[in-house]
């Protein structure tokens, strides 16, 4: 009689165990819709050039596939900070990507206003236009040759009081378009 106790028992206490464990708590399963963050597909690489006190820092992100690589690559430029805490970006704050437009191997990139805002030294400017040359480069995958500013769709006249075609002083529109 003792035997069957226990082995009731044993079996009551197996039957319980695998009753647990054929239902996962909820708390462990992700809400339905969320985006697979798993998804290689979903994103791309891009390099970017921060201009850093003497030279140009180059980083590798992975970001979220868009249509327009360039523009995508020059956002994160503009909008993000460097990864490596070590690289002071000069970038200028507020300054938006308003397109990238690409005629054979030209790129023509449209700032917003705030690009024209930027006030550094001959060398940091030098910097910044090579970080945004390079990075829009490298986007482009080889098929850039010329890059081309705007500002709010000019290239000539002014915003804001501020000289389209001055640009930043000793980087003018003058200049443009640039050979990669």
């Amino acid at each position: 009689m003792r035997y069957i106790i226990l082995a009731l028992s044993l079996l009551l206490a197996a039957l319980i165990i695998a009753a647990g464990c054929a239902k996962q708590p909820n708390y462990l399963g992700a809400p339905p819709g969320l985006p697979k963050s798993d998804d290689a597909s979903a994103y791309i690489q891009v390099t970017i050039y921060y201009p850093d006190k003497d030279a140009l820092a180059k980083e590798t992100h992975d970001i979220p596939k868009k249509p327009d690589r360039i523009k995508a690559a020059l956002e994160v430029l503009f909008e993000n900070k460097p990864n490596n805490s070590n690289i002071n970006s000069v970038v200028p704050d507020g300054v938006k990507i308003l397109g990238v437009k690409v005629e054979k191997d030209l790129a023509i990139i449209n700032f917003n206003r705030n690009i024209l805002l930027f006030n550094d030294d001959k060398k940091g400017q030098d910097l910044l236009l090579s970080a945004i040359i390079s990075t829009a480069s490298d986007a482009g995958r080889g098929r850039i040759k010329l890059v081309k500013f705007q500002v709010e769709g000019k290239e000539k006249g002014q915003i804001d009081g501020r000289d389209v075609q001055n640009f930043w002083g000793d980087v003018t529109l003058k200049q443009q378009p640039w050979k990669i």
